[in-house]
């Protein structure tokens, strides 16, 4: 009888909750909108737009976590209030610098973006399109996001949470709480639609480069057909938890820094993305320092912007956030991934990014273009540093890790097929003979044919394996285990990558 009821009433609330997730989606999309439109002062286009619910979503969040940090009761009222002051404020600057600033945009492409917005929002909560729910997801994706809006402010109680949530995570996912609908599963999949079509839109901007228009939309549906189809992508894209956004967010960070670099995107609008992804999850600021590194390969950033832009909001928050939990809350748990000495640790990484930033950037040999090389070095030298520090463990990690890609713990053909392309990209570089030293997005490259996103890619994969031993017990063979997750992420940066050079390869 009980089970009737509750079915009864899910069913009747089912169309309200249905509405105030399409009217969520809509208005953080316009909240992104107007800010880049602020942001840009005036200027917006396609990438602008396609960047309009990310960073609606990152604002969202950010503010959350700000007031949660600073001790300030959060509620519905005062959240939505301080969103709507920034958007008045940042947009009432800009009209005072400009009076004609929303004069030259075109009312009917905005009303244009907004249909079509809704249309994917529409399908994107209609409950057509698959989910994955796992215990992990009730706990992390409902539970506390459901905590976090019924008390309005970090407490002792929640405990692990505190240590092994992203915070961001954790405020994304309070969407549903905080303006009443049940969950948050169309938005997850709002976002997944977005990230697909700015990898599309990188992907065609890329072979508008080389290609004429007829092979530019061509090789832009094959890849696109190729990525869909890919057993990593499905996954992390249909999974309720922080991988599926964190790949998401990963790939839109280093592709905006990209995109800044070539003077396509407003540096703001990067940063304040870049910060989100810092903190999706846990580990997600020691992979933002080394994206850091990988973004100051491109010589378009000076030290100043890239200190002030991109390390400097990450190490001010995680700083407020350690004290917040360390030294006013009392955390006993068994287990915790985040602890005072990992934190230490996290905080001192910081630093000396900061350091090697604002003094040693553009000296020596631990220049832009050196450090494409050095990069990876160092990288694969902690983690030799770890395996001298616990043998055991760091083994039976990387036996989990080749366990999981080679049995195809949620990984397909998609390994085969990243590597058969860089075979492919050697064998036909040695077969030309190509030994020139060539440019890219005002970079030196030191190795011909190796790129940014090949940086990314390789820097990420490394950094993985690393943050997966600060778990303390080894990984399992699992499509569900945190390691294999964590590599899952990285699917978009992979293929990408390999996509550069598919291009590189059809090149007129």
């Amino acid at each position: 009888m009980l089970n009737e009821m509750i079915a009864s009433y899910l069913y009747s609330m089912s169309t309200v909750f249905f509405i105030r997730q399409v009217a969520a989606i809509l208005l953080l999309f316009l909240m992104g909108y107007f800010l880049i439109l602020t942001l840009n002062k005036g200027n917006i286009n396609t990438f602008s737009v396609l960047l309009a619910f990310p960073l609606g979503v990152s604002v969202y969040s950010l503010v959350f976590f700000i007031l949660l940090i600073l001790n300030i009761r959060v509620t519905g009222l005062n959240l939505t209030g301080t969103l709507i002051f920034i958007v008045i404020l940042c947009m009432t600057i800009n009209l005072l610098w400009n009076k004609d600033y929303f004069g030259g945009n075109d009312l009917k492409a905005v009303l244009i973006c907004i249909i079509t917005v809704l249309c994917i929002a529409v399908i994107s909560s209609s409950g057509f399109l698959p989910t994955s729910v796992t215990n992990d997801s009730l706990y992390y994706y409902s539970m506390y996001p459901k905590a976090l809006v019924h008390f309005g402010e970090l407490r002792k109680q929640f405990n692990v949470f505190l240590t092994d949530v992203g915070m961001t995570s954790a405020t994304l996912n309070t969407l549903p709480f905080m303006y009443g609908f049940n969950e948050g599963f169309g938005i997850q999949w709002f976002m997944n639609i977005n990230t697909l079509f700015i990898v599309i839109y990188a992907l065609y901007t890329r072979c508008a480069e080389i290609m004429n228009r007829k092979k530019t939309n061509i090789f832009t549906v094959l890849l696109t057909g190729i990525l869909i189809s890919t057993m990593p992508y499905l996954i992390m894209s249909k999974w309720a938890m922080s991988n599926g956004y964190f790949m998401c967010f990963m790939f839109i960070s280093v592709y905006t820094a990209y995109m800044y670099a070539g003077g396509k995107t407003s540096i703001y609008v990067s940063a304040i993305i870049f910060t989100m992804t810092a903190f999706l999850r846990m580990e997600g600021s020691i992979v933002a320092l080394v994206l850091i590194l990988c973004i100051s390969t491109l010589k378009a950033y000076s030290n100043g912007k890239l200190f002030g832009f991109y390390i400097l909001p990450v190490f001010a928050v995680s700083v407020m956030y350690d004290v917040r939990i360390f030294c006013f809350m009392n955390i006993e748990a068994p287990y915790t991934f985040l602890t005072k000495e990992k934190a230490m640790v996290q905080l001192a990484a910081m630093v000396i990014v900061s350091v090697y930033i604002l003094f040693f950037r553009s000296k020596g040999s631990l220049n832009p273009a050196y450090l494409k090389v050095l990069l990876p070095l160092g990288l694969i030298i902690v983690n030799m540093i770890l395996f001298m520090f616990n043998k055991t463990l760091y083994v039976e990690n990387l036996k989990a890790f080749v366990a999981n890609i080679s049995n195809q713990s949620g990984w397909g053909v998609f390994p085969m097929f990243i590597i058969g392309v860089y075979v492919l990209c050697i064998v036909v570089s040695f077969k030309n003979g190509d030994k020139k030293v060539k440019s890219e997005g005002n970079v030196r490259e030191v190795i011909p044919g190796y790129t940014y996103w090949d940086l990314c890619f390789l820097a990420y994969l490394l950094t993985a394996i690393a943050v997966s031993f600060a778990r303390e017990d080894a990984l399992r063979e699992s499509i569900g285990d945190s390691g294999n997750r964590v590599m899952l992420q990285s699917v978009l940066l992979a293929f990408y990558a390999g996509a550069e050079h598919i291009i590189g390869l059809l090149k007129e």
